[in-house]
């Protein structure tokens, strides 16, 4: 196909198709779900002092437990943002939809490189750019470090596949590239086995000529990956195996790896947090007919090793599987942003089959027209979900109704809205829930709490005081629990005139602080608790 477009061009046409599908996230508010953890919440991006930034490039504080990870490059982005666009939301979403755009890009010239001509590279790429699957990393503002990552990587990739000699420009760019994705990301770690994939498949180099070229990217994915498994353990990322077997979590990832295959092919039913259901037993129907599939997804790729449309693809989702498939367990077993990168190597088989020819007939062309229209206009309708915690919360529970997580935190965006009724509902209905009790109790005494400043009957905050006691007598280290019975005890002792209350729930905050000294809430509600204190004391002693 006699077809040829500048590069310029390209990401104009990449850039406008991204602003019509994602556009819209821009005016998208910040969510509870990990937005306070890296932005809103993390001293580090919303404080201006040079410390700081200090912090932010210090290797060690991320073995403090003041954060998880070190990304020092995507806190330096946020952090920018902020101060620029004085917390609003805005510049965040907008950073995400440019980063995905530009990943995009990259990936339409890292598909040049691989001997794809103008067409299929502009295909590949506009499928890699709508693709349902990378919704979520491009409207959640915390998603932005997939992006992030993956320009750096196809970047990376680009030079290497054109350096010649060990140490000449494009050597040290792809060298640079990786230092900087791994600053963004821990995923960077398929870099090296996805260049060699490129060697054998498309620059003809034996694994003799290219372990000369990519022993300094080895060493420093090594340097990164000890380091990334030392601020796991320190912080107790890392956990069990799913219920406690590393046999169940094979096969549960073996069923959750053809999922993945099965949506990026068609990406209905996507969900902010899947709760795989573990599978128990070798003799699993669920596991039975995963291995099938895998097995013919197997077999065709021995069958067909020689043509580069079919194993490349393969083998790049599978290495991009691999960091995210629970060899060391994972809080979460399967999520859409996980595939951010994996997903090149479907975009890749399609441009190699249905462009990459001499001539596309009109069958061709109005497929590929309609799989793009597909795809964008799925993730266009996709995108709405992510617009507040409520809306992304409520989507979950309706595709998962057993998912308790989901519920839980769809009755705290209710209660964030002010439907404190409905969110009191959800929470009693979670109290019957063995692994939610403590949250659901917790939670049900806040909305009661609510719901006693709003009608001021106060029946409902003996109710919230019997829930929060629930609380702590599940948890007697639930600080936020204590907090939060401190606060009720605060509000009878003011409705009853009762002392004795302020003096329970000045104990209180006093007790949560001995656990937590950095507890933020239970500092202020003490100091403000102190002071209204004092200023009863007077009174009293003025009216006698």
């Amino acid at each position: 196909m006699n077809f040829r477009i500048s590069a310029p061009y390209v990401f104009l046409i990449l850039l406008f198709c991204g602003l019509v599908v994602f556009g819209r996230a821009s005016f998208f508010s910040f969510l509870d779900w990990d937005d306070p953890t890296y932005v809103t919440q993390n001293s580090r991006v919303v404080s201006a002092d040079k410390d700081a930034w200090l912090d932010v490039l210090n290797p060690f504080s991320a073995l403090n437990g003041e954060k998880k990870e070190f990304l020092p490059l995507l806190e330096s982005i946020y952090r920018v943002l902020y101060q620029v666009g004085g917390g609003s939301p805005v510049p965040f979403h907008l950073a995400s939809i440019l980063f995905h755009v530009l990943a995009s890009f990259f990936f339409f010239l890292l598909l040049k490189s691989l001997s794809l001509k103008d067409a299929p590279s502009l295909f590949g790429s506009l499928v890699f750019l709508v693709h349902p699957f990378h919704v979520e990393s491009v409207a959640w503002v915390s998603g932005l470090k997939d992006p992030l990552v993956a320009c750096f990587i196809f970047l990376g990739l680009l030079s290497y596949a054109r350096t010649q000699k060990l140490g000449d420009r494009f050597w040290w760019g792809s060298f640079l590239a990786l230092l900087l994705a791994f600053l963004s990301k821990g995923v960077a770690l398929v870099f090296v086995p996805l260049a060699l994939l490129v060697d054998i498949g498309f620059q003809k180099r034996t694994l003799r000529k290219s372990l000369p070229l990519i022993w300094p990217h080895i060493c420093l994915s090594m340097l990164f990956s000890v380091w990334i498994l030392v601020i796991a353990i320190s912080n107790q990322v890392v956990k069990a195996p799913l219920e406690g077997s590393p046999w169940f979590t094979f096969f549960t990832m073996t069923e959750v790896f053809s999922q993945y295959l099965a949506k990026m092919i068609l990406p209905i039913e996507l969900s902010a947090h899947y709760k795989p259901i573990p599978i128990e037993s070798f003799w699993s129907q669920r596991f039975l007919v995963s291995v099938c599939t895998l097995s013919a997804g197997a077999f065709l790729a021995f069958r067909f090793r020689k043509k580069k449309e079919v194993f490349f693809p393969l083998f790049w989702f599978l290495i991009c599987f691999l960091p995210v498939s629970n060899i060391i367990p994972l809080s979460t077993q399967m999520a859409d942003r996980y595939m951010y990168i994996a997903i090149g190597g479907y975009c890749f088989f399609l441009a190699k089959i249905f462009v990459d020819r001499d001539r596309v007939g009109w069958g061709k062309g109005v497929l590929i027209t309609f799989l793009l229209v597909l795809y964008g206009s799925m993730s266009f309708l996709r995108v709405g979900v992510w617009e507040n915690d409520r809306g992304l919360w409520k989507d979950v529970t309706q595709k998962a109704p057993h998912n308790v997580m989901a519920w839980n935190n769809y009755g705290a965006a209710m209660m964030k809205d002010g439907d404190v009724e409905r969110a009191s509902h959800v929470f009693e209905n979670l109290t019957h829930v063995a692994a939610w009790k403590k949250e659901a109790w917790n939670n049900l005494g806040r909305s009661k709490l609510l719901l006693f400043r709003k009608h001021g009957n106060p029946s409902d905050l003996r109710v919230a005081e019997r829930s929060l006691r629930e609380a702590i007598q599940n948890d007697q280290n639930y600080v936020e629990a204590l907090n939060n019975l401190g606060i009720v005890w605060w509000e009878r002792g003011l409705l009853e005139r009762n002392p004795l209350f302020l003096v329970r729930s000045k104990r209180v905050f006093e007790k949560a602080l001995n656990m937590d000294p950095a507890y933020g809430p239970a500092k202020r509600n003490l100091e403000v608790l102190n002071i209204q204190m004092d200023i009863l004391n007077r009174k009293k002693g003025v009216q006698k």
